[in-house]
């Protein structure tokens, strides 16, 4: 119906629902000739669905009901439309979309035969395409001749974010392992990380404006042997931002310029060159440019203060994942000394905006 039942004269809806049945769309033709009382079920056909949508969008819908047979011996008769609680419709109408973002083997739908024992694998492809943020849910529908089982439905869901990926290439000097590369930290009992992590580090993001003003750390980051790491940022920070490394043994290092978190992708890598640190503060080794290793202290220098626990560390014959073995190995000894003699000498420390 295009006109508001609740504000419509008679003379329109009765309008409506003529031209309605003379189109033909909505008709029920299978009525036997004689109804017992009870309810009745038809399910609404032709552009039924189609006109239900699209009435939605203006948030209301109605569905007239007339009597169309030629013999006055039948109607339709609505008992009690005169007392209080009058009869009403109920209409369930559930609109399924077409999921565009879930494909089966490239499209919507795939056949196959599977041999008794045998089975047929399907590709299962999601796409947000232009979708908004949210959570998308759908079923995968099998059906076949089991009959114990002729359907089954396989509940896909699809979360749209718009947070972002932050890929980063970081290189340590107490790790350096040879170009591009770092060796595993070592623990008490072997490697501290399982498969190919090397170790974890904090990441943060300072605003550009004020650099003291950090908006997001993620203190536990997989650091890569082949010096990857990937991490999400929330949808909320999306200006322009400093990224800082800071690691348990090394020296503060922040990108040379602010980094801009518009969009869905950033990367950036510290090891390419030194002035891809603030202030060119990365240290060349061979073709790689790595964050300088000493500082066990965090005071953001190397210096005798970081000499000091290594050297009761070595003493003692420590071992572990200690901020003291700056070379990873898992042991305190003069390989982590001349670390810190080396970075010393050259008065290294943090250089920040």
């Amino acid at each position: 119906m295009t006109a508001d039942p609740v504000s419509a004269t008679a003379s329109a809806l009765y309008s409506d629902i003529m031209a309605e049945s003379a189109a033909g769309y909505y008709l029920y033709r299978s009525e036997s000739s004689t109804y017992s009382p009870g309810w009745k079920v038809h399910a609404l056909s032709g552009n039924a669905n189609a006109n239900l949508q699209a009435a939605l969008t203006q948030n209301w819908f109605a569905i007239g009901i007339m009597d169309r047979d030629a013999s006055a011996t039948y109607y339709i008769g609505f008992d009690g439309w005169n007392e209080a609680n009058k009869p009403y419709l109920v209409i369930d109408y559930t609109y399924v979309p077409p999921y565009n973002w879930l494909t089966i083997d490239g499209s919507g739908s795939s056949a196959g035969t599977v041999i008794p024992a045998g089975n047929n694998q399907i590709s299962v492809g999601f796409n947000a395409g232009s979708l908004t943020a949210g959570t998308y849910t759908a079923n995968i529908r099998i059906t076949s001749n089991d009959p114990d089982q002729p359907q089954v439905l396989i509940p896909c869901t699809l979360n749209i974010s718009n947070n972002k990926n932050l890929n980063l290439t970081v290189l340590l000097e107490g790790l350096h392992n040879g170009p591009g590369t770092m060796r595993k930290a070592q623990g008490t009992s072997g490697d501290q990380f399982p498969g190919t992590i090397a170790d974890q580090m904090t990441v943060e993001l300072r605003e550009a404006a004020d650099y003291n003003n950090v908006v997001y750390t993620d203190p536990n980051v997989n650091l890569n042997t082949n010096g990857s790491a990937s991490l999400v940022i929330p949808a909320e920070n999306s200006g322009l931002y400093y990224v800082t490394i800071r690691h348990r043994n090394s020296i503060e290092t922040t990108s040379a310029l602010p980094l801009s978190f518009e969009g869905g992708e950033i990367i950036y890598n510290f090891s390419t060159a030194a002035s891809q640190a603030y202030g060119s503060n990365l240290h060349q080794v061979g073709s790689d440019f790595v964050i300088y290793g000493g500082d066990v202290n965090q005071d953001g220098a190397v210096d005798t203060g970081d000499m000091t626990p290594v050297d009761n560390d070595a003493g003692s014959f420590a071992g572990g994942y200690l901020p003291t073995d700056i070379n990873g190995d898992g042991t305190v000894d003069t390989g982590d000394i001349t670390v810190i003699d080396n970075n010393a000498a050259g008065f290294t420390g943090k250089i920040t905006p």
